[in-house]
């Protein structure tokens, strides 16, 4: 199978998958612990107006959480601190996966810029998946009133600025190899880009960096609700298809001890067995969202409503302008 086959490397017992393990339980703890802190304030509104089971569950979730000055001075310092942890643990961990699981087994492969540009990926499709989730919400949760064309139009910006710097670095490291012209830099560009995975790789380049440049560029797409939803779905399949050709390819090589891969080896192609992993992987993901979903609220209450109180119409001349204050 595509995957399977690379356990078979010869990896001493231990490692990469410990610290790899490492890496992800850090980043899933920080994740969830900042998630926890900036529900407080929702917890602790759910406490008061529920009953039963519910209210218990939700007293022993907001604590003892009720508002005062030195609460949410809590909060705000918290969140910005853990925030920051996760960025780290986020760059850190696409770090570790990236190399340990696609360029060390690859022959030759040595690229500086590759765990960058996996972690800018990464980035990317939390940009594409917020705007997913955004509009699934909204056409199906009941949102309509909470999510708005503000709340896809910043996201949209930022998606474009992610797809440039898409193709900003995945040619700071194409390059380097492209004029190196070594034997084995030809073969790695060769098996992973241009023959043996070049159909991914296209769909990749294509999704990920023409689609959403072309289109978000016009300011008719990115300041609509459809258009960035439509990019934002198109990344996460390039994105998957990305992984295909420095994933499958990587856990297809022969030797790892090789200092080249002295050849080009020919493509793994899916079986069925392929398809339902994958398959079950993104129903699992949707089924642990709905599942977060039934205790989380999906859309922050006092983040609205702070939003809320910052914000008023006023009329400049004829025209109805909004205007914004700030919190600091």
């Amino acid at each position: 199978m595509w995957f399977v086959d690379g356990w078979k490397m010869g990896w001493p017992p231990g490692a990469p998958h410990t610290w790899d393990m490492l890496g992800l339980l850090g980043l899933a703890l920080t994740g969830i612990a900042l998630l926890y802190v900036s529900s407080l304030p929702d917890f602790a509104v759910m406490r008061d107006h529920s009953t039963g089971f519910r209210h218990k569950l939700y007293s022993r979730l907001a604590s003892n959480f009720h508002g005062s000055k030195k609460q949410w001075f809590f909060i705000q310092n918290r969140v910005g601190v853990l925030g920051a942890f996760y960025f780290m643990m986020l760059i850190f961990t696409h770090y570790l996966i990236s190399v340990d699981f696609s360029m060390s087994l690859v022959p030759g492969w040595k690229d500086a810029i590759y765990p960058a540009f996996h972690a800018l990926q990464g980035l990317q499709c939390a940009v594409a998946m917020t705007l997913l989730g955004m509009f699934l919400l909204r056409q199906f949760g009941g949102l309509k009133n909470y999510i708005g064309l503000d709340q896809f139009w910043g996201p949209a910006k930022l998606l474009l600025a992610s797809s440039l710097l898409w193709f900003y670095f995945w040619w700071s490291g194409f390059i380097v190899y492209w004029y190196g012209r070594t034997p084995a830099e030809q073969d790695v560009l060769s098996f992973i880009m241009f023959e043996s995975y070049k159909t991914p790789f296209f769909i990749a380049f294509v999704l990920c960096f023409v689609v959403p440049l072309t289109m978000l560029i016009w300011n008719r797409i990115r300041k609509s609700i459809l258009g960035p939803t439509l990019i934002g779905l198109s990344v996460l399949i390039g994105t998957f298809f990305h992984r295909i050709s420095v994933y499958v390819s990587a856990f297809s090589t022969k030797d790892v001890s090789a200092h080249s891969l002295g050849g080009v080896p020919p493509a793994i192609l899916p079986n069925i067995g392929d398809v339902l992993m994958i398959i079950g992987t993104i129903a699992g993901a949707a089924a642990m969202y709905l599942i977060a979903s039934k205790i989380f609220p999906t859309v922050s209450i006092w983040e609205v409503k702070e939003n809320l109180l910052y914000r008023r119409e006023s009329t400049f001349k004829r025209v109805k302008v909004l205007i914004l204050g700030k919190p600091e």
